[in-house]
């Protein structure tokens, strides 16, 4: 988490705090250095725009290939604010659509052995 919060954000959680729109006092309550829960880690990692698992350090990506994850969410966000509302509603159509089925596969192959 801390390199995240170094690389991205200058070493500043009140920049991430504000980039990813949580309560400030859920990100400071969280160790900087310590490995906090996974539910904790798998919702920070959707709503940084990482990969699942980053915060692991399991197979963790090259700080360039985390970058082009956040570069990815940054460009999504962007192009997002210049959709017209009836653009907007049919693109959420479609994300979730193929989300839920995506999750749907996942959730299969997870529990198999």
């Amino acid at each position: 988490m801390q390199q995240v919060i170094d690389g991205q954000y200058g070493g500043k959680q009140s920049k991430l705090v504000e980039a990813i729109e949580i309560n400030a006092g859920k990100l400071y309550g969280l160790p900087r250095s310590k490995a906090f829960g996974e539910k904790k880690a798998r919702s920070l990692e959707v709503s940084l725009g990482l990969p699942r698992g980053y915060l692991d350090g399991q197979d963790r990506l090259s700080e360039a290939e985390a970058l082009s994850f956040l570069n990815d969410h940054a460009e999504l966000l962007e192009a997002w604010g210049y959709l017209l509302p009836v653009e907007k509603e049919t693109i959420m159509e479609q994300i979730r659509h193929m989300a839920a089925h995506n999750k749907a596969v996942l959730e299969r192959y997870k529990d198999k052995p």
